[in-house]
């Protein structure tokens, strides 16, 4: 059998394209962003809230490119795995015609 594409988990995929983007965001720091923050000053919320809103637009663009490769990877996976179940289909036929095939010449 052809070896399976890796699917990783939904905080994998999240985390491994937000770590990239915007390490504020990755998932073991979405709760203490709101502590981390608590003395901010207006003017530098307002900036981290635009970057934030462009890393979530960065990351939206780059989870689809990320899925859409993957479902490639699935279906390469599946085309595969069908072609090798059929090789071996067609293998256990022609071992099972060559046993019948000696049953019968061989009566």
């Amino acid at each position: 059998m052809p070896a399976k594409p890796k699917i990783p988990s939904g905080k994998e995929i999240y985390d491994g394209i937000m770590r990239e983007i915007e390490p504020d965001l990755v998932y073991e720091n979405l709760g203490n962003l709101a502590k981390a923050h608590e003395n901010e000053i207006p003017e530098a919320k307002k900036e981290r809230m635009k970057r934030y809103s462009r890393a979530f637009k960065e990351y939206k663009k780059q989870y689809k490119a990320f899925m859409e490769t993957l479902h490639r990877e699935v279906q390469a996976y599946k085309k595969q795995a069908v072609k090798f179940l059929e090789s071996q289909s067609g293998q256990k036929e022609t071992v099972e015609m060559n046993n019948l095939e000696s049953l019968i010449l061989g009566s």
